[in-house]
């Protein structure tokens, strides 16, 4: 990050700096913010659909001499614009304390960053939450008591 002053809730996503380590395995990581082109199939491209850009953020890792993309966590479906710089918190926190040095593999790091975007952003509601928001009725007995279509006479 620019500066560990910040703060993260006057901090603009596109203010983050890329976060490069290495895991204990020798894999070099690079994680990146941003607005990037999504990566769409050919057969799209000889059609006219062009890729859109799309704020995410991106792992990548070098092995074998090459910088391979291995992971992405895309605005609104992994973690969202807002919660970005809670998360590169989180990784600079991770990556102070020597933590992920505990991580067998760069599969295992993308697992953790995962949980990490995915607390940051919130988990959806589940259901229950929901219907106990929805309003009670409090006379049932009121309501029409009229012919039931889903009976089973017929």
């Amino acid at each position: 990050m620019k500066s560990n002053n910040l703060e993260l809730d006057n901090l603009e996503p596109d203010d983050i700096e890329p976060i490069s380590f290495e895991l204990a395995n020798g894999e070099k990581i690079e994680v990146k913010a941003g607005e990037f082109y999504e990566k769409i199939d050919p057969a799209y491209i000889h059609r006219g659909i062009k890729a859109q850009r799309l704020y995410a953020i991106r792992v990548y890792c070098m092995s074998d001499s090459r910088l391979r993309k291995i992971d992405e966590l895309r605005d609104g479906h992994e973690c969202t614009r807002a919660s970005v710089p809670y998360v590169f918190e989180a990784l600079t926190e991770h990556l102070s304390s020597r933590d992920y040095l505990e991580h067998d593999d760069a599969d295992a790091f993308c697992d953790w960053l995962r949980e990490v975007a995915e607390e940051k952003w919130g988990t959806p509601e589940d259901a229950a939450k929901v219907l106990n928001r929805l309003p009670k009725i409090n006379d049932p007995d009121s309501y029409d008591q009229g012919e039931d279509f889903l009976s089973d006479e017929d």
